[in-house]
């Protein structure tokens, strides 16, 4: 017996909001290599305690700092590359989204030295999942965010919207 897959709603609703908004395909099960050199850190600086086998892997740093730190809001992880520079996403579902979960990426980019920011393009399901993107520092963080800004001028230009 072979276990599918599910990578998304596959729906015609959800096919039609990502043409629109083309978010950033993520590359799933990967994290940034900067997470593995912060994990290290953290454990050094004794935020969080040394694991029995250190991590020798990005996911691996990523999975051990979730299970110390918490990781209801880790829901759809990968990997965005942009512009050179490794981001780690996660798409949880907006519905679930609670104050322990928002406690729970606090203390992880707190003890990360990482910095977030919430996003409603979302590829998993768009409409029903948010996009949390995590940067290594502020400063890439504000220049991602930066280059995915879309003025109104921009946005009413684009021949494939539907607008009234």
């Amino acid at each position: 017996m072979t276990a599918a897959k599910f990578s998304g709603d596959k729906g015609e609703v959800s096919e039609t909001v990502r043409q629109f908004l083309r978010p950033e395909l993520l590359l799933r099960s990967r994290a940034p290599k900067w997470i593995l050199s912060a994990v290290k850190l953290a454990v050094k600086s004794r935020h969080i305690p040394a694991a029995s086998y250190p991590p020798r892997s990005a996911m691996d740093a990523l999975q051990y700092v979730l299970a110390c730190l918490g990781q209801s809001w880790a829901d759809h992880v990968g990997l965005l590359e942009w512009d050179g520079r490794e981001l780690l996403v996660a798409e949880p579902y907006a519905d679930r989204i609670d104050l322990e979960m928002l406690q729970e990426l606090q203390r992880f980019t707190e003890t990360l030295g990482c910095a977030f920011m919430f996003s409603a393009n979302s590829w998993h399901f768009p409409g029903r999942t948010v996009r949390i993107i995590i940067a290594e520092s502020t400063g890439v963080l504000s220049s991602y965010k930066n280059s995915q800004c879309v003025t109104a001028t921009e946005f009413g230009s684009r021949p494939e919207l539907p607008i009234p």
